[in-house]
């Protein structure tokens, strides 16, 4: 088991000009959200966690549970119009290379902490396949590289020629995780 992105996580999410940085101050400003939480579909388990949030924090605010097509596309038209809005919100996402994003604080944790991304293999796995074992000890991504990643591939049909293109653009990752470096 390896550790390739350590700083997953989900959440309320709002543009970086919206002036607050805590989910309890949500109930502050009801009238510039509509008292509203754009969200995705209904069986995530970020939809539960925020059914809770709206709960433990006492807010005044709807979730509207609908597709994560549509919550981006909600996000997109107020960071147009610079209204203010609150939807719910993971990373990593191409959305945060995209758009200019933050999370909302969340000192009753019902979002959890920081989350890992870990890749398993059976446990005969290293000796069958010694040079893949190794490029998966080693591969390892950042906020900042895995965002461009992310952002790159979901503004493409040719995610082959993409991904190839970014490895180029990225040869001293790409060789950290080769043992080239």
């Amino acid at each position: 088991m390896e550790t390739s992105y350590n700083n997953g996580r989900i959440g309320l999410v709002v543009p970086e000009y919206v002036t607050i940085q805590s989910v309890e101050e949500l109930n502050q400003h009801q009238k510039q959200f509509n008292k509203k939480i754009i969200g995705i579909e209904k069986g995530a388990g970020l939809t539960s966690a925020t059914d809770k949030a709206i709960i433990d924090y006492k807010l005044n605010y709807k979730q509207i549970s609908s597709s994560t097509i549509a919550m981006l596309t909600e996000l997109q038209n107020a960071i147009r119009q610079k209204e203010w809005i609150v939807v719910t919100g993971w990373q990593p996402h191409w959305m945060f290379g995209k758009m200019k994003l933050k999370f909302l604080d969340d000192p009753k944790k019902i979002f959890g902490e920081a989350e890992q991304i870990k890749t398993y293999g059976r446990k005969s796995f290293g000796k069958d396949h010694p040079d893949v074992a190794k490029f998966f000890s080693k591969l390892h991504f950042e906020d900042e590289d895995l965002t461009d990643l992310l952002t790159k591939m979901a503004d493409t049909k040719d995610k082959e020629a993409t991904a190839k293109k970014w490895a180029e653009d990225h040869p001293q990752l790409i060789n950290s995780w080769l043992d080239k470096n």
